[in-house]
């Protein structure tokens, strides 16, 4: 009877022990099944997008990771209320603090980096593991790098393309707003902003689109910025806040978004009131203080005026719109007088970027206001 009951324990410890051990291996299993899924993109479902190149392109239904590429890629996510979503930025993102954007998420400069401007390093992008990358490519930039960058990092590219102003290509901006709206799972977001930008150019044409053309003073912009800061001799021809609110633009014969004009083009136009860009503000300045420009109106009766640059990697429309207000209030004060430009400039980077970044964007470009 003794070895009978030294038996059965034997067994039962044998038994308990068995059981111990399935156990362990059981919750080993599970935490390795955990730390697995931790690994895996955000959604495993995805649906299919046509982007703006023309490409269809495979994305997650759930979009938790997402880096910008190109000029404006970052800007776009920004717009969309999905900086929460950045996981890493370009090079120079991470360097210059000079954009609406930026300012409102100086957070991004702490964030890792992708490489270089537009280019993308794969190495980089695939440690980071973003879900989908969204890049703004020119409207003259070729295809077969984002292909290239998409096969061999395995993560969807969808393209979006606005390089120009809500003056020339509104319909254009509103797509690609709708599309990034709908990668990254705020359609509500993109129809409100939508709504809030035809809101604001309603507001400008109202104001202005009584005006007679011949009371209207002759303008002009300097300053532009391409590839660098420019001089007086660099302007547009339909340039955006001039547009927006039906301004006379001396150049506007030039027709072309950018143009370097000769010297004696500014000469024989003689505008009434300049506009400076602030990108080459000091470049202008250098160049009006000539003695060949010192017959023009506009330097006779000093009506020299700064405005911030519509274009910094990328158009920036809360800036095109905030200039446009601006040079309204000086061509047309009694239009425009109910109107405190720096709140007005608040309220529309507000809109935009999701924080009031004027006394930034003051600081480090100078205050709209008249030249001293």
């Amino acid at each position: 009877m003794r070895e009978l009951l030294k038996k059965i324990e034997v067994y039962g410890v044998y038994v308990f022990t068995l059981l111990l051990v399935l156990l362990l291996l059981t919750v080993a299993g599970c935490k390795k099944d955990v730390d697995k899924s931790d690994s895996q993109p955000s959604s495993t479902k995805t649906t299919t997008i046509t982007d703006m190149a023309g490409r269809t392109v495979q994305v997650p239904q759930q979009v938790n990771k997402v880096v910008g590429m190109g000029a404006g890629g970052l800007r776009f996510i920004v717009y969309l209320d999905a900086a929460d979503k950045v996981v890493a930025v370009e090079d120079s993102e991470k360097q210059v603090l000079k954009t609406p954007y930026r300012f409102a998420h100086t957070e991004f400069a702490d964030l890792p980096s992708i490489g270089k401007a537009a280019q993308g390093d794969a190495e980089l992008l695939m440690a980071q593991q973003p879900d989908v990358i969204i890049w703004n490519l020119a409207s003259n930039g070729e295809v077969k790098p984002i292909e290239d960058l998409q096969e061999k990092t395995g993560i969807p590219v969808v393209v979006i393309q606005s390089h120009l102003t809500l003056s020339k290509s509104k319909d254009k901006i509103f797509e690609c707003i709708r599309l990034t709206g709908n990668v990254l799972d705020k359609k509500d977001r993109a129809e409100k902003l939508i709504k809030d930008i035809d809101t604001v150019i309603k507001d400008l044409h109202r104001r202005t689109e009584n005006i007679p053309e011949e009371t209207k003073p002759k303008v002009y912009v300097g300053g532009m910025g391409y590839r660098g800061a420019q001089g007086i001799l660099s302007t547009s021809g339909s340039y955006s806040s001039f547009s927006l609110i039906k301004a006379h633009n001396v150049a506007r014969e030039i027709g072309k978004e950018h143009a370097f004009i000769d010297k004696e083009a500014i000469l024989k136009w003689d505008p009434d009131i300049i506009f400076l860009e602030a990108f080459g503000y000091d470049l202008s300045i250098e160049d009006l203080s000539k003695p060949e420009y010192q017959s023009l109106k506009a330097c006779k009766s000093k009506n020299i005026y700064r405005v911030l640059p519509n274009n910094y990697y990328g158009v920036s429309f809360a800036t095109e719109l905030v200039n446009a207000y601006f040079i309204g209030s000086v061509l047309y004060p009694d239009q425009f007088k109910d109107v405190n430009i720096e709140m007005k400039a608040n309220e529309i980077y507000e809109m935009f970027v999701g924080n009031p970044v004027y006394d930034d964007m003051k600081k480090e470009w100078g205050e709209l206001q008249k030249v001293k």
